[in-house]
């Protein structure tokens, strides 16, 4: 079965029906970019997000996806890119299973079928361009999944401790200024602990800060003057009750740093700091503070290092929406420190969730989509994808807002970044902030003109290569061949060679035919006798792992609920991730999830086998939500 899809941009006034179809805001901000210099070379920064099904299967089910494309310049659909591959990989890297897809206006489509070969409980999806492979920085999609009932399990080290992960603000502590610090803190098996305990002391066990908090993805942030005289560590109790410390080691103090006030509704405040340990000769220099949107430069300021480091307020208007460096300079335009954060403002270039019913028109013979906007929202660009009934989909932990805005400047894959674009919540954009403040520099560099110079050793793939022969042709009178895609409908016109053969590409489906046909000099076409075949000998000797180390290593625990219900078997409503299922039954009769769902019939033999009935959909694979409506 073909995934459809469509794009729907809507003013409609709305309506409520019975069921909730999951949409993905795909806003694609119109902020202003400035173009490259003339004789600057374009690069094609490709940003790539797949919208899977689910992230959890069954053997013999299917991964379906749909793929969206951009370019990371203009913030829009990529028109140059016309193949995507995606891959599946084990945890040890190995490349279990690749395809090809054609890519259309940015957008295509494709499938995976989940078989015997998948022998471990997870794998990572990876999708990537031909012409990435040029740069290491470049972002490809990643995304774990996780088979049921594997038949070899992944063996997980386990650490001895809690891990205290430290970031300053702007990578270095300044001595005599107050400073910002990242933290996460994760449990023996990398997963994230949220908490409110921890503390800052002295190494003489002075508390000089309390109630430490982190959220649930373990991150959390806190603010100290840090005295010269002194050393700090952090102390933290972990679940057996012993105590942990992570000391703040002199080799993250500097003399000089940058710090961001982001809270502020209409204003963002810059600050330089420095220490007193400044030489004169530094002291007397000239700095610049510059921010930098990709490698374009949104504000500059120069100035002299005084006594009061004036702060700097920069109206949210006047730079772009979306993430940003913030580069202090030495007179040489060497940098200093760095720092990105997340410019948000106006409410309708925001990312909101959109409720979305649907239901059957008058005639019967077409499906209507009710959109229902946030409240003051008269419009909204929205992605939906359309897949098959039986992909029992339920929604990953990544979304196209989180995968376009932010993940492409990341060192790391941004853990549920779906959650930071939850709404407009202020607590939730402080902890963007934070991850922010955490990642420390852009990964792309602070200016992306030196890539410019960059040997390019992959080019930019241009549809399928194909290699052909006319057997019967008059070299003489016939020059050309014409080769046409059958479902696309493109044509290309191919010189005929003396030897009889012709090289050409061609966009192509998979299961596509071609049609072929040979021009004499008048112009006529006749059905030829041809040979056609695609090099596929070529080994692809390219180091797909330096991508799977973008891979966050901290993962999330599957949410469960907390007290075990028993079935019962009157009429309620099961709230899974994507999808309601209805049940209207009787008792000792046979029960039914719809076949939008999975098409399985629970008899009471099943049942018996499961304490309660949310426990058998999650063996099958769903995820389903505590509450019961």
């Amino acid at each position: 079965m073909q995934l459809e899809y469509a794009i729907f941009k809507t003013m409609l006034g709305l309506k409520r029906h019975c069921c909730f179809l999951l949409a993905f805001i795909w806003l694609m901000v119109g902020y202003t970019q400035k173009t490259s210099p003339p004789d600057a070379s374009p690069l094609l920064l490709e940003n790539i997000h797949l919208h899977l099904n689910k992230t959890t299967f069954l053997k013999g089910e299917h991964l379906w996806f749909k793929a969206y494309i951009q370019n990371r310049l203009n913030q829009l659909p990529s028109a140059e890119t016309t193949n995507l591959h995606v891959g599946i990989f084990s945890e040890e890297g190995d490349m279990l299973v690749k395809k090809m897809f054609l890519v259309n206006n940015g957008m295509c489509s494709g499938d995976f079928g989940i078989d015997s070969t998948f022998v471990a409980e997870s794998y990572t999806v990876m999708a990537w361009t031909h012409y990435m492979k040029n740069f290491e920085e470049a972002t490809p999609f990643l995304q774990k999944i996780n088979i049921v009932g594997a038949t070899r399990e992944k063996e997980q080290s386990m650490k001895e401790e809690v891990t205290i992960l430290l970031q300053p603000e702007g990578q270095h502590i300044v001595p005599n200024a107050f400073n910002t610090i990242g933290i996460t803190v994760l449990d023996e098996t990398q997963h994230p602990i949220e908490t409110d305990a921890i503390q800052l002391i002295t190494d003489e066990g002075v508390p000089i800060q309390s109630n430490i908090q982190t959220n649930a993805l373990g991150q959390g942030r806190f603010g100290f003057f840090a005295d010269p005289k002194q050393s700090y560590s952090l102390k933290f109790q972990n679940s057996s009750g012993a105590w942990m410390t992570k000391k703040l080691e002199k080799h993250l103090y500097a003399t000089s740093g940058i710090s961001i006030n982001n809270t502020g509704e209409d204003v963002i405040l810059l600050k330089p700091k420095w220490s007193d340990s400044l030489t004169d000769s530094k002291k007397s220099q000239k700095f610049t503070l510059a921010i930098y949107t990709t490698n374009d430069i949104s504000f500059k300021k120069e100035y002299a290092r005084d006594e009061d480091n004036t702060v700097i307020s920069i109206n949210r208007n006047e730079i772009p929406y979306g993430v940003h460096s913030a580069v202090l300079l030495d007179e040489t335009m060497q940098p200093l420190a760095q720092r990105i954060f997340f410019n948000q403002y106006e409410a309708q270039k925001r990312v909101f969730p959109v409720e979305v019913d649907y239901c059957l028109n008058k005639a019967q013979d077409s499906l209507q989509l009710d959109f229902i906007l946030p409240k003051g929202s008269a419009s909204a660009n929205i992605s939906v994808s359309v897949i098959p009934a039986e992909s029992s989909a339920y929604s990953p932990n990544n979304g196209i807002g989180s995968s376009f805005l932010v993940q492409p400047y990341l060192k790391q894959q941004l853990v549920q970044g779906n959650y930071f674009f939850d709404g407009i919540k202020r607590s939730i954009n402080y902890q963007l902030d934070t991850r922010l403040l955490m990642e420390g520099t852009d990964k792309l560099g602070w200016n992306l003109s030196s890539m410019d110079a960059r040997p390019i050793s992959y080019a930019s793939e241009n549809y399928i290569p194909l290699q052909g022969k006319i057997l019967d042709a008059d070299t003489k009178t016939e020059k050309q061949v014409s080769i046409m895609s059958q479902s696309f409908g493109t044509m290309n016109l191919l010189d005929l060679a003396s030897n009889k053969s012709f090289t050409g590409k061609l966009p192509l489906f998979q299961g596509d035919s071609i049609l072929i046909s040979v021009l004499n000099q008048k112009g006529k076409l006749r059905k030829p006798k041809a040979e056609l075949y695609f090099n596929t000998t070529k080994k692809d000797s390219f180091d797909y792992s330096k991508w799977l180390r973008h891979r966050n290593p901290i993962t999330i625990r599957p949410k469960v609920p907390k007290n075990e219900e028993s079935l019962n078997l009157s009429e309620r409503t099961i709230a899974l991730e994507e999808v309601v299922v209805s049940q209207k039954v009787q008792p000792k009769t046979k029960f039914q999830i719809t076949t939008e769902i999975e098409g399985r019939n629970i008899d009471e033999t099943a049942l018996k086998r499961y304490k309660s009935f949310s426990t058998y959909i999650r063996k099958l694979g769903f995820q389903n939500r505590t509450n019961v409506l």
